[in-house]
């Protein structure tokens, strides 16, 4: 697979991943995403701590987006097309789009296996988050926070490069 190829499906496949994942949040979350107006000063264990977790998330997360596009290709589904499909169907420029019906089924087929992969993944990543004594929404309050700061961004960067 070459590099843009695969880039392409790291993006597509971690873009999907992303939608899926809020939509399914959102419709099992009865609570809303945490509101961060002001960057909280967060203490180096608890940086730390945030690091740490994120790393492990990440590794998590590039193994999964490695088995998806294994899953697409073994539906029969070119990962640049499937991609395609999902962001036309997210912008619900779908229906615009002349896909023939072996692309659908492909398409619906390689989108089931990937949902299914995408409900392991969460499970997996909340799991992680707990070994890590945090829960889903101090993770999400402390990415939104540290974004918000580019000395705290730095700060877990370097304390990612360090572990």
């Amino acid at each position: 697979m070459t590099n843009m190829v695969r880039s392409l499906l790291v993006t597509g496949c971690t873009t999907l991943a992303l939608m899926l994942s809020t939509t399914d949040a959102a419709a099992q979350q009865t609570t809303a995403m945490p509101q961060v107006t002001q960057a909280k000063d967060y203490s180096d264990a608890e940086l730390q701590k945030f690091a740490d977790a994120t790393k492990e998330v990440q590794q998590l997360q590039m193994a999964t987006q490695q088995q998806m596009a294994a899953a697409i290709q073994k539906e029969g589904m070119d990962p640049m097309k499937f991609q395609q499909m999902a962001q036309a169907q997210q912008s619900q420029a779908g229906a615009t789009q002349e896909y023939t019906e072996e692309e659908q089924q492909a398409y619906a087929n390689a989108m089931k296996v990937v949902m299914s992969m995408q409900q392991n993944v969460q499970a997996k990543m909340q799991t992680k988050l707990q070994e890590n004594d945090m829960t889903m929404q101090e993770y999400q309050t402390m990415a939104m926070a540290i974004q918000q700061s580019p000395e705290m961004t730095q700060k877990v960067k370097d304390m990612m490069a360090e572990s």
